[in-house]
């Protein structure tokens, strides 16, 4: 058995060396030792997946760019740039490796922008290509951490001031009615 699983492996290395530059295989062995070769085609193509969509108004906000590689081999010196209104950012460079996906990142300071839908336009550079997207952004008030809290804390107090009531109501009962007997001897 260990045989068939070592002659299996030397013929799928070949294959995969073989076909390097046009088609990457993977086996996929399951227990009954049934092997599944998943084929992928390498592009020289990074996809831009997804972003970051919302922003705090008047902070510094970390801007992610998911990013997905369709290359077989590393792909060097990958960067971004954005251009929200005025504003232009961009992204430290970074090295892709092979089927990589990742995120990328920035950082945006939202100072003195009006809340509500910006347009983002992020360009993505890789060797002599550019992938680029148009982004919906929302830029929104931070909350006010206190006056967040406060109804939580009322709510709080509330309730341990109805136990503690609940606790006493009883006692004090009982000590009344112990003076009432008390006064009738």
């Amino acid at each position: 058995m260990k045989a068939t699983k070592l002659i299996m492996l030397v013929i799928i290395t070949a294959l995969i060396s073989y076909s390097i530059t046009t088609v990457i295989y993977s086996l996929h062995l399951t227990n009954g030792y049934k092997a599944k070769i998943k084929e992928r085609t390498p592009e020289y193509k990074i996809e831009i997946t997804d972003h970051t969509k919302k922003f705090y108004k008047n902070e510094i906000n970390k801007f992610d760019i998911s990013i997905k590689s369709h290359w077989s081999i590393i792909i060097n010196n990958v960067y971004a740039t954005i251009k929200i209104n005025d504003q232009q950012l961009k992204t430290q460079t970074y090295d892709i490796k092979p089927w990589e996906e990742t995120n990328i990142t920035t950082f945006w300071e939202a100072k003195d922008i009006r809340t509500g839908i910006h347009i983002a336009s992020i360009k993505l550079h890789y060797g002599n290509k550019m992938e680029k997207r148009e982004a919906i952004i929302k830029v929104v008030e931070k909350e006010n951490k206190t006056t967040s809290k406060l109804p939580e804390t009322l709510h709080s107090i509330a309730i341990i001031l109805i136990v503690i009531a609940m606790i006493l109501a009883p006692i004090a009962i009982k000590k009344k009615n112990r003076r009432k007997k008390k006064s009738k001897r």
